[in-house]
């Protein structure tokens, strides 16, 4: 949702037997026992016809800690690649899967995808990210920048072997395979809402400008701190994504992220050629 979760909470109280809990900045009232948005997502219907859910209904499991490229984003994002991939399958010549195949497929990416925030948070190249250095001086932000976007194409390289490996095992590494690649999503899609531009100009995108996970060359990993008072390029967490949420720059960048989702998709071409009647016995 385009709104803070209840991490991002600055004021909660009890009321009536159970707490609710207002978002920082003001984006609605949450309720932690219910696991919803008392108030309509002022986005109205980007995230689905349920105006009230948080994190896709999975509270539980995930969060919108910043409120406007969570999990909810992640997952979005990861459906587009894999509609374009369904939409493109021949019933004859491919096969379809079944609906519990395809439910556990889009499953199995989004958790490949959203174990990036739960267990990598701190390795900051995976999302396009570098360490914010205070008083850092222009020719070692070049340096710092530099290495921080080398340690990023690797790290995408390496998820890339991953997945190869894992589907080299035949059958037996099918589900390795697919949250190997719902983790390299997850790179992928964070380098459209963490690049910066190297002059320090974040609007790139939305004036005809933009590039991919792999051509990164005008574009650097914006520094990120936990410190609410460093005064990195990324703001924190709880300050907001420098990016604001609806805004043409932020639409620009988004959208991008899908057109790379939907050439992405042809890693699950490669996939089902080898785990499709695996995965339609589910």
């Amino acid at each position: 949702m385009k709104r803070q979760g209840v991490r991002a909470t600055a004021v909660c109280a009890v009321a009536v037997g159970f707490m609710l809990c207002w978002a920082h900045p003001a984006r609605g009232m949450y309720h932690p026992q219910a696991g919803r948005w008392l108030q309509r997502d002022p986005a109205q219907y980007v995230d689905g016809p349920n105006l009230y859910q948080y994190v896709g209904g999975m509270p539980t499991a995930t969060r919108d800690s910043v409120g406007a490229w969570g999990a909810t984003e992640h997952g979005t994002l990861n459906d587009r690649g894999i509609s374009a991939w369904y939409m493109a399958l021949d019933p004859y010549l491919d096969g379809l899967p079944t609906g519990p195949c395809l439910a556990w497929i889009t499953k199995t990416l989004r958790k490949g995808n959203l174990d990036v925030d739960t267990w990598e948070f701190g390795n900051y190249p995976l999302h396009y990210n570098r360490t914010y250095v205070k008083n850092e001086t222009p020719a070692q932000q070049a340096r710092n920048r530099a290495a921080a976007d080398a340690a990023y194409g690797t790290r995408l390289n390496d998820k890339a072997k991953l997945f190869r490996d894992e589907l080299a095992k035949g059958q037996n590494g099918c589900e390795a395979a697919l949250l190997a690649l719902g983790s390299r999503w997850h790179s992928r899609q964070d380098f459209f809402m963490h690049a910066i531009l190297k002059n320090g100009v974040w609007n790139a995108w939305s004036v005809g400008g933009g590039g991919t996970p792999d051509t990164r060359g005008a574009f650097a990993p914006s520094s990120y701190s936990l410190n609410l008072l460093a005064p990195s390029e990324h703001p924190p967490l709880n300050a907001g994504e420098p990016v604001g949420a609806g805004t043409p720059e932020w639409t620009a960048r988004y959208d991008s992220a899908a057109w790379d989702m939907e050439q992405e998709s042809s890693d699950l071409w490669l996939w089902w050629g080898i785990c499709d009647c695996w995965c339609n016995l589910k």
